[in-house]
């Protein structure tokens, strides 16, 4: 198995179920954490984003962010998608 360019190849493997449980749990850990964020911390994100978007535009982040929309559409980006 390699690491070239984001992605791992051969595109053929198997990982242990441990993995993905390890996957989804600091997903959950995200997800809840997020949802202790204050409002007014959450203004403050948006902001720093939508005065940086020039950056997300061209970055990894985003390139990912539509891989994963191309795979599971808007499902992707909403908690409990994986399990629905």
């Amino acid at each position: 198995m390699k690491l070239r360019g984001g992605r791992i190849l051969p595109r053929n493997y198997v990982l242990p179920i441990q993995f993905g449980e390890y996957l989804a749990t600091r997903a959950q850990r995200v997800w809840d954490e997020l949802a202790k964020m204050s409002p007014v911390q959450s203004k403050k994100i948006e902001a720093s984003f939508l005065n940086n978007i020039d950056r997300f535009a061209n970055s990894p982040l985003r390139e990912a962010m539509d891989h994963d929309f191309r795979l599971f559409g808007d499902s992707a980006f909403h908690k409990g998608a994986a399990s629905e």
